[in-house]
């Protein structure tokens, strides 16, 4: 594989990084050749501008929460509460973090219509692995003392988005 500058080509070429790096790399590969497979490299196409880059590496998590809990329980405060957790856990910008709770439904879980929940945190990158039972202590906790909602009547699925796969202010994310 080739390295050279990127100064006058066009956008096909690809600008790597290491992940979990705050800085823009400073090796380029040629159109044809293809970046490292390995997990501890993200490849991002060449960018006008290095904070989209940073954006495109760092966006989009989404909690939901499907609930039998009263609407009246719900407050705008809760929603703030776990949007911080959100962005804080996933080491995301509040920016990009969207919170929905979905209160009043009918729902049961294992035989009684006591409260319970079943919720969703969607992230581009995040989730995953053992990250994911320090995220569920997290939000967990913070759903019981807010909602009353007991750990062994709720269920959160950790899902990891594609950049492709998710659009925001017009264009995706990948």
């Amino acid at each position: 594989m080739r390295a050279r500058s990127i100064r006058g080509q066009g956008a096909d070429w690809l600008r790597t990084r290491p992940c979990g790096r705050r800085r823009i790399g400073r090796q380029h590969f040629e159109s044809g050749d293809r970046p490292p497979r390995c997990r501890s490299f993200l490849a991002v196409p060449q960018l006008r501008s290095l904070s989209r880059a940073e954006s495109v590496v760092s966006s989009m998590p989404v909690f939901q929460l499907h609930t039998n809990v009263a609407k009246d329980k719900v407050t705008p405060e809760l929603l703030k509460q776990i949007s911080a957790l959100v962005a804080r856990i996933l080491h995301k910008p509040e920016s990009y973090v969207c919170v929905e709770i979905i209160p009043d439904q009918h729902m049961t879980f294992a035989g009684t219509d006591d409260p319970c929940g079943v919720a969703q945190l969607r992230s581009i990158g995040g989730v995953g692995g053992s990250q994911n039972n320090s995220h569920a202590k997290a939000l967990f906790a913070l759903i019981k003392d807010h909602l009353g909602i007991e750990g062994s009547r709720m269920y959160i699925e950790f899902i990891d988005i594609g950049a492709a796969d998710i659009a925001h202010n017009g264009r995706t994310f990948g």
